[in-house]
């Protein structure tokens, strides 16, 4: 798989036993409905692949899957879960631009900003 292939997915892996998976599953499915169809997180349960029955994203991402849960979202992979509001926040912040209705979040910077590089401002912030 191309890393440009592999950017293009959004897909959580998860096993229905695994007590860490389940945090997940709490407000995943919230999240996807705030989501457009085409760029919602895809759940595949794993849970029968020790008994050789998978789903084909499965058998294109195995080696790439070191435990349960694991998220691949545009090309980055996150492992495991800390807690449900870590988790939670850092899915809201990465996708909240692409809500359907985007929400207020208090912590994203808005603001366009750059570094002055000429001039008697040079070196400072400037935000638009």
């Amino acid at each position: 798989m191309t890393p440009k292939q592999f950017r293009k997915y959004r897909i959580l892996f998860f096993e229905q036993s695994c007590f860490h998976c389940n945090k997940y599953l709490e407000f995943i499915e919230r999240i996807n409905a705030k989501l457009p169809t085409e760029k919602r997180i895809k759940l595949v349960d794993c849970e029968f692949s020790k008994y050789g029955i998978t789903d084909p994203l499965y058998d294109l991402f195995e080696k790439h899957i070191d435990g349960f849960p694991t998220l691949f979202l545009d090309g980055s992979k996150k492992t495991g879960i800390n807690s449900v509001i870590e988790s939670l926040a850092y899915l809201e912040s990465y996708l909240n631009r692409q809500f359907v209705v985007p929400e207020y979040n208090k912590f994203m910077f808005d603001k366009e900003c750059y570094v002055q590089q000429k001039g008697k401002l040079k070196g400072e912030i400037i935000c638009k």
